[in-house]
């Protein structure tokens, strides 16, 4: 008789078990697991341009947006359970078509930035700034000559458009 209570005991525990996982799995197609909400606002502060970003997860292609003057472009999604959500932005404008790119949100398990639920990016002539703290510059021509003559040096089969960076 004790055999069978041990046996009921651990077959319960089971049942236990496979509950928890079945609701953690149901809770992981809706909002993530752990409940956080991140928000994203990137406002265009570049006098008089357009600015085209392009912000995408692993998981989310939020596709291309173009944000005129003094506007913001804002989405939100939920953070997953592990705390590796990465959501990366591009960005073009009529001045400064080389782009440049941005973490736009890094998750708790890895990051160090400033934002914990609501990352305010602005977007001006010298650079990115989240919840404003200047974090990147936009790349120069320059450096991006330079880039591309070294990439030819390794490859020289390539060619140099003087006029791409002017």
């Amino acid at each position: 008789m004790a055999i069978l209570q041990g046996s009921n005991t651990t077959r319960v525990i089971m049942q236990i078990m496979a509950a928890c996982v079945f609701v953690v799995l149901l809770l992981g197609m809706g909002k993530p697991v752990s409940g956080r909400e991140i928000y994203v606002e990137i406002l265009n502060d570049l006098p008089g341009e357009v600015l085209q970003t392009h912000c995408h997860s692993a998981d989310n292609d939020l596709q291309i947006h173009e944000v005129p003057y003094l506007s913001d472009y804002q989405f939100s999604f939920g953070e997953n359970i592990f705390g590796t959500t990465l959501f990366t932005c591009d960005f073009t404008s009529p001045n400064h078509p080389t782009g440049a790119s941005i973490i736009a949100f890094q998750g708790f398990h890895y990051s160090t930035m400033p934002c914990v639920r609501y990352c305010n990016w602005s977007v001006n002539p010298l650079g990115f700034y989240l919840n404003g703290q200047f974090v990147k510059a936009w790349p120069s021509a320059t450096n991006m000559k330079n880039v591309s003559k070294l990439f030819c040096i390794f490859f020289p089969f390539c060619v140099i458009d003087a006029n791409l960076y002017v």
